[in-house]
């Protein structure tokens, strides 16, 4: 099919209702047929930026080491017991451990215990 040219058409706004040339018109984004004048893009508040979830790790993670304590050595003769108690006390001032921490004790050696 073919159309004329329209050289000397003469068409009327959308916008504004005026008469403008029919070659000088043009469609908007949402359809209307304005003179190039009055023509308004589409606004970047139409096409908004999609947004993606905060990063909240990273990806390639590991956990804290487990450091091993450090030896500490004790005083002179720490162990106290009584004869009538089967319980070993460990006296070590400034320890920051409470009852129910385990300790392990390497290369005791009897003049420690008092049994020399």
């Amino acid at each position: 099919m073919a159309y004329a040219r329209g050289k000397y058409a003469k068409s009327i706004s959308d916008r504004s209702g005026m008469e403008f040339p029919y070659n000088e018109m043009v469609k908007e984004w949402n359809g209307a047929r304005v003179h190039r004048s009055e023509y308004e893009p589409k606004t970047s508040q139409d096409h908004p930026r999609k947004h993606s979830a905060d990063k909240e790790s990273l990806q390639y993670v590991r956990t804290d080491r487990d450091e091993s304590e450090v030896e500490h050595k004790l005083t002179l003769n720490p162990f106290r017991f009584t004869a009538s108690s089967a319980t070993i006390s460990v006296f070590e001032p400034g320890h920051g451990r409470s009852s129910s921490d385990t300790v392990r004790f390497r290369d005791v050696q009897d003049i420690y215990l008092g049994l020399m």
